[in-house]
């Protein structure tokens, strides 16, 4: 290859970076002017709550524990707790065990979508699925194998969870674990809303 075309493809890759960044940063920065920051009282050492009034939730695909496509769609109609979550995440472990208090609590009312970050390198299929069983935890877990969901909903660090209302509106979200206290009050917003 001559020093011309490599110059030329440096070039053009740095382009497209630079172009790619751009977009990134001008969707990132441009959220709705309603959103407002806010924290949980009984979750201000651990959690970075967002409010907004609503903002409707945007759809992806997940794969099931049978590795079978599931859209966050198939589970509008009733509230959903959407959780991002992987196995090596001290943060995610800390507040799984009242996740899983939870869902034993509501779940003929919500769906829960407990979506591991399934980067294939860092969390693999089998290190999820084995930490799950090893745990014993029921509720639904779903594998993003494609990394679309969390790329949907701007997951930069976990776990973050999102709460969304019966008619598939995002009522809240939270950065950070929370505690029970925290992701009950997010609860019976959605279940109220």
């Amino acid at each position: 290859m001559n020093d011309k075309l490599k110059l030329a493809l440096i070039i053009g890759g740095i382009g497209l970076l630079l172009i790619g960044s751009s977009l990134l940063y001008h969707r990132l920065t441009n959220k709705p002017e309603s959103t407002k920051k806010t924290e949980s009282p009984s979750d201000q050492q651990s959690s970075d709550q967002e409010d907004s009034e609503t903002v409707p939730y945007m759809n992806f695909t997940v794969y099931d524990k049978d590795k079978q496509p599931v859209k966050l769609s198939d589970y509008i109609g009733k509230p959903v707790v959407l959780n991002f979550w992987a196995s090596w995440c001290g943060p995610c472990q800390s507040e799984m065990p009242d996740f899983e208090e939870i869902y034993n609590q509501y779940s003929d009312q919500i769906n829960f979508l407990m979506v591991n970050l399934t980067d294939g390198d860092r969390e693999t299929f089998e290190t999820a699925s084995a930490y799950i069983k090893k745990q014993q935890f029921h509720f639904p877990v779903f594998y993003d194998l494609d990394m679309t969901a969390s790329s949907t909903y701007y997951v930069s660090s976990i776990p973050q969870t999102f709460f969304i209302n019966a008619d598939g509106q995002i009522v809240s979200y939270a950065k950070g674990a929370m505690t029970k206290n925290a992701i009950e009050e997010q609860i019976e917003r959605i279940i109220n809303d």
